[in-house]
């Protein structure tokens, strides 16, 4: 393995950490980095116009609900009846709905409302991924003979 091949060009010691970073460094002239691209201002959704109307209702919804937790609640069985692409359309159409309006009660209701809100929604949504894949790991697992309590105790 250690003879070279015919024709073949001599292998860069390019592993070296040093040297790719430098290589990457000197590619990237102009100093963006991914999060700095990420973080230009993005395009106008595209909703159709029953999207939007459902938008609307759940906007007038937000609106009647005084209550916190009642606010959470609504947001999370709105978010919950939607597919993955549907829920990251209504966030995105709800969001830049609120922030393109002149009232300043819709963006006092994007601050106060819909942002905690949604804050609260994320967060639950990763416990509760966390905590599905923890049981997923424990299923047909052999309990050790050192293990005398029960394993509901730990759920």
């Amino acid at each position: 393995m250690a003879a070279a091949l015919p024709n073949s060009e001599p292998t860069r010691q390019s592993n070296n950490i040093h040297l790719r970073v430098a290589e990457a460094w000197q590619a990237n002239a102009s100093g963006k980095t991914v999060a700095t691209e990420q973080n230009k201002p993005t395009e106008k959704l595209q909703i159709s116009a029953t999207e939007q109307l459902e938008i609307d209702k759940f906007i007038e919804s937000l609106r009647a609900t005084p209550e916190k937790k009642e606010l959470f609640v609504l947001l999370n069985k709105k978010l919950r009846s939607l597919s993955l692409t549907e829920r990251d359309k209504f966030i995105g159409g709800l969001i830049q709905t609120l922030k393109a309006s002149d009232q300043l009660e819709d963006q006092n209701l994007l601050k106060e409302k819909v942002n905690p809100a949604l804050s609260k929604y994320f967060v639950a949504d990763m416990y509760i991924n966390d905590f599905n894949q923890k049981i997923i790991s424990k299923v047909g697992q052999v309990p050790r003979e050192d293990d005398d309590e029960d394993d509901l105790d730990e759920i």
